[in-house]
């Protein structure tokens, strides 16, 4: 069996792909953090290690005593982030072949910083392929790292498990709000993206009021992820000043796949208003499941989102009259009208983001870079 050294969070990536992949090769994985799913779900072979620090110098070191254990014939890096350098240090001496997946917002938060940028940009010079999940992201590499070339890049989606985020029945629902203390006549509205300036969530709350004078049974949950410390208290202070505690659910804890999956099934309204964006698993996976997207007005999105049909666009994200106004028309909805976007998004989902077909294209890839 040959072996895969991946360097990655707790994500997506490494919770679904990574069962798959250890059927047919043995695994070592290198985590920036210890966020998402116990080690006791994964497969037995996969081999866990964890960075120590944020500092280069010891994440260098640690990967560099992971390749003396493990010996692997490729190195993945998934997220562009300034440790894509590391492996290109080693590369003559362990002779591995070396993949970077780019995701799109590491692009837009991490590639801003210079120093990063140049990290990054020695990254992707050493690395053997660069893998996206959009042709949409060429353009922007191209302008931030002029000197890659463009045979390196391939289009590779990782799709979504659709199964996985729509199978609840209606008495399955009904238990989901009961217990997250929500009544079943109760509007619910989801906003789960990390709690930072860059998805302007300080938005969402400050809408949150006319949302109430109209629609007072209606519910907010707002997932906190990982964190912007400042901008929550911030968050805590405005919901405070606002007085909507009691139609506000703040969850700062860490939030598992499997309950996003429950609390978009309840929700009728997913809000994901970034600045800037790649191409969100979060967005596939709403798409996947009773939630309407309520999302920016993007350029990256434009391709498989149009506006009142899949989705409704936010042009003024700082504007919370522009967004209440948005909700409210979403709410207000006929059921019939409801039913064709919800219909609009499966069937884009099973065609384009199917996981089922996306596999047999990952695992075609392991073997050709072999």
């Amino acid at each position: 069996m040959s072996k895969l050294l991946i360097i990655s969070d707790r994500n997506i990536y490494v919770n679904r792909i990574m069962n798959v992949l250890a059927e047919e090769h043995q695994i070592m994985i290198l985590c920036r953090n210890r966020n998402g799913m116990s080690e006791k779900m994964f497969h037995t072979s996969i081999h866990f290690r964890y960075f120590s620090s944020d500092r280069l110098l010891t994440k260098t070191w640690e990967f560099f005593k992971c390749l003396l254990f493990f010996k692997p014939q490729i190195v993945q890096v998934n997220y562009l982030v300034k440790d894509a350098v590391i492996p290109t240090f080693f590369r003559k001496i362990f002779k591995y072949r070396y993949l970077i997946t780019i995701w799109g917002s590491d692009l837009n938060i991490f590639s801003q910083n210079k120093v990063n940028r140049l990290l990054q940009e020695k990254g992707l010079q050493g690395s053997d392929q660069i893998l996206l999940l959009s042709d949409f992201f060429i353009p922007k590499i191209k302008s931030l790292f002029p000197r890659i070339f463009d045979n390196k890049m391939k289009i590779l989606s990782w799709g979504i498990e659709y199964s996985f985020f729509n199978f609840y029945n209606k008495p399955e629902l009904e238990y989901l709000r009961k217990s997250w203390g929500i009544p079943n006549d109760y509007k619910v509205i989801l906003s789960f993206r990390n709690l930072k300036p860059l998805y302007n969530q300080k938005t969402l709350i400050s809408a949150i009021p006319e949302i109430l004078k109209k629609h007072p049974q209606t519910i907010f949950i707002i997932i906190c992820g990982n964190f912007d410390s400042d901008y929550l208290l911030e968050i805590k202070d405005l919901i405070r000043e606002n007085n909507i505690e009691s139609h506000v659910l703040l969850q700062e804890g860490w939030v598992d796949r499997k309950t996003i999956a429950e609390l978009l099934n309840i929700s009728n309204i997913s809000v994901s208003i970034p600045e800037i964006d790649g191409l969100p698993a979060s967005l596939l996976e709403t798409m996947c499941t009773r939630s309407i997207p309520l999302i920016s007005n993007l350029d990256n999105y434009h391709s498989f989102i149009k506006d009142n049909e899949n989705a409704f666009l936010l042009r003024d994200l700082k504007n919370p009259h522009e967004l209440s106004v948005l909700i409210l028309k979403i709410l207000n909805l006929p059921i019939s009208e409801r039913k064709n976007i919800l219909r609009n998004n499966r069937d884009y989902i099973l065609k384009y983001q199917n996981w089922d077909k996306q596999l047999i294209e990952i695992k075609k890839l392991y073997k050709q870079v072999l």
